[in-house]
């Protein structure tokens, strides 16, 4: 059966000019999991994964894994556009102990329900630990049909699903058909109340990097009062552009997080004008 995963957090990725910033990763880490995060979820869609090297994701999982793994779930975004690295880096989380691999499909081109489901079974032979599929087609141009669901709950392919479509009936057909055989994880930060009402079992959370606390608060105890809340700074952040909206939003708890090409620090003006915006 399934347990109740709780809030994990789609970790952003600490920069400085050159590198990854990873003691600045792992006093982050400290901060989510004191707040009651119970999972990290790092190098994915938030965590800007398409402009992480391989050697850096390496370095990245080792280090939160190594310092966390045995405090919260760890779930590792091992997808690349080669094979043989995206296989390397299954092998490597595997061995490092990490509880999960979570990617999402492949991306830009439109592949066929066949060639999505051999992609997961691909991630799955190269590792030795859960694999959830991730479906966001917003970003990737291809969505995982509930079909090809099917078929990979069937085969044991996947153990589950990151889902980010934030469509109401797919999150109540998923719960309905696979609830009993597989993790329904939500995405989407004004979705949170919704997903839980349906039935999903965990969360995924971008903005929880910022206010870990609001959505373990809204996880255990849901109220319309407290996803509005969460919803409004959703909003307020979309005007600034995500990523680095974020950034400066975690700057201002403590932890500074710089951005990588072509991502862009917000100027002073676009900082001033989203303070004010969030304090009205």
């Amino acid at each position: 059966m399934r347990h109740d995963r709780g809030v994990y957090v789609a970790n952003l990725t600490a920069f400085t000019k050159n590198r990854v910033d990873l003691d600045a990763m792992c006093s982050h880490a400290e901060f989510l999991i004191k707040a009651g995060i119970t999972g990290l979820c790092p190098a994915g869609t938030t965590g800007e994964f398409l402009y992480l090297k391989p050697q850096e994701k390496r370095e990245l999982f080792s280090a939160l894994i190594d310092g966390f793994g045995e405090r919260v779930d760890i779930w590792c975004c091992t997808w690349d556009a080669d094979a043989d690295t995206m296989a390397a880096l299954c092998r490597h989380v595997s061995a490092k102990g990490a509880d999960g691999i979570f990617l999402p499909p492949p991306l830009y081109y439109e592949f066929t329900e066949k060639e999505i489901i051999d992609f997961y079974e691909f991630v799955r032979r190269n590792s030795e630990i859960p694999v959830y599929c991730y479906n966001i087609p917003k970003y990737t141009n291809n969505e995982i049909s509930l079909s090809a669901l099917e078929k990979m709950a069937d085969s044991g392919s996947v153990a589950g699903i990151k889902d980010s479509s934030a469509n109401e009936d797919r999150v109540r057909e998923m719960v309905a058909r696979f609830g009993d055989v597989l993790d329904i994880v939500a995405g989407g930060d004004h979705f949170v109340l919704r997903a839980k009402e349906l039935g999903a079992n965990g969360f995924i959370s971008a903005l929880a990097n910022i206010y870990p606390e609001l959505f373990v608060k809204l996880w255990n105890s849901p109220t319309e009062e407290a996803q509005a809340g969460i919803s409004r700074i959703r909003s307020a952040i979309k005007g600034y552009g995500g990523i680095s909206a974020l950034k400066h939003l975690l700057s201002r708890r403590g932890h500074v997080f710089g951005c990588r090409f072509p991502f862009q620090e917000l100027d002073e003006a676009q900082k001033r004008s989203l303070d004010e915006l969030l304090q009205d």
